[in-house]
């Protein structure tokens, strides 16, 4: 039986993945036996961690002139990953599913369809953990940079330890709430354990202002951008997260929480969650979201992935236009863009390793996209050229 190549891919994917079945095995055998070719081109990803290299395409997608595409681009380290879907001008929807594989190891700039990313300064690198605390006398310290042991007013001891900032329960502490916050900017991101126990990731460019001890009936915090908490859990003292007027309210569960934009959006993992507006509230059960917008909640079924991407350390794009994608990257990378040219009907989804250099993902980018979008890199400028398609 002769297979198309579309056919084919898969096999390929699940084979350097270790999951292929045995009757996909005998499909895979027979087709690499039909020529050498197929050999060396299977032998070439010897050398890479897990690669999936899987092309799938819909209806109107010239798979052959796709499929020499990726033969010509052997990466040899699975570093990124990234599907892109386009859009067509005459509505007609193209999905194309691409593997990519770049060198961990290689500062070179490959060429990506004959045309490289022009980089006038060193290269972007990604985000790292840093942040600041403020202590409740003002004092401001720079985490991720060496300093003794210290402690707050009431005795409460603050220690920064690889990325996590922790503060000890301290029985024996001033029964008033004594607070400090943490702030995290771009292209930084923080884990802070709290005197409960609580654990919370916080994402770039935002603020966290919590009690170094949990005085009274409940534990109050309050948020600014986006953070991923594990609530210890308490039954006698809900935990609660302030945002901008509106709240979540939960007893000991897992959830992300998103007021980058002018809604919240609150995505639940594990446990239950009360999510108020002030007015009103929903109840959320683990995999679905709530947004509140113009005090109105919306509860849905949530993409757990891409709520929690970025505390597993990747991107995720769905169906995201190029300026959503270019709002994520400057978050992490922390840089201003330009645009030039009539923005192409052109949308992404998929995963990047937020480990990536910016020279890596707008590589990948640029790829994908056709030479439709054309990216240029002067110190922590990114200028975004839209080309006529």
């Amino acid at each position: 039986m002769e297979l198309n190549n579309s056919e084919i891919a898969p096999l390929i994917g699940k084979y350097l993945q270790n999951t292929i079945s045995v009757d996909e095995m005998r499909i895979l055998k027979n087709w690499l036996e039909e020529n050498e070719e197929h050999k060396r081109f299977l032998e070439s990803f010897n050398d890479t961690d897990l690669v999936n290299d899987e092309i799938t395409f819909l209806e109107h997608l010239d798979v052959e002139a796709a499929w020499q595409k990726i033969k010509k681009r052997k990466y040899r380290k699975a570093a990124v990953k990234i599907w892109m879907k386009l859009a067509v001008a005459s509505a007609a929807i193209i999905l194309l599913t691409l593997g990519f594989f770049l060198s961990e190891k290689s500062s070179e700039m490959r060429e990506v369809n004959k045309q490289k990313i022009s980089l006038e300064g060193k290269d972007i690198l990604p985000g790292d953990q840093r942040a600041k605390i403020i202590l409740s006398d003002g004092t401001m310290l720079d985490l991720g940079k060496p300093f003794k042991q210290i402690k707050e007013q009431d005795g409460t001891e603050i220690q920064d330890l690889r990325g996590t900032v922790n503060y000890a329960q301290n029985r024996n502490s001033i029964k008033r709430l004594i607070f400090n916050t943490l702030k995290v900017p771009k292209a930084g991101t923080y884990q802070l354990t709290l005197p409960d126990g609580t654990k919370v990731w916080v994402n770039a460019m935002s603020t966290l202002r919590f009690p170094v001890q949990f005085v009274g009936e409940e534990r109050r915090v309050y948020l600014e951008g986006e953070a991923y908490f594990e609530v210890a859990k308490d039954y006698t003292k809900p935990f609660v997260v302030e945002i901008a007027g509106s709240q979540i309210e939960v007893l000991g569960t897992q959830f992300n929480v998103s007021t980058y934009h002018s809604d919240m959006t609150t995505t639940l993992v594990e446990g239950m969650v009360k999510v108020s507006n002030g007015e009103k509230f929903k109840l959320l059960k683990p995999g679905q979201e709530a947004k509140i917008h113009q005090k109105q909640i919306a509860v849905t079924s949530a993409n757990l992935a891409k709520a929690i991407a970025w505390k597993e350390g990747d991107f995720y794009f769905e169906k995201d236009d190029i300026m959503d994608v270019m709002q994520q990257l400057q978050r992490w990378y922390d840089f201003k863009v330009e645009y030039k040219g009539t923005k192409p009907n052109q949308l992404f989804s998929g995963t990047i390793s937020r480990n990536s250099r910016l020279s890596e993902v707008l590589d990948m980018l640029n790829f994908v996209s056709d030479n439709t979008t054309k990216f240029e890199v002067e110190d922590y400028q990114v200028k975004i050229i839209f080309n006529k398609q």
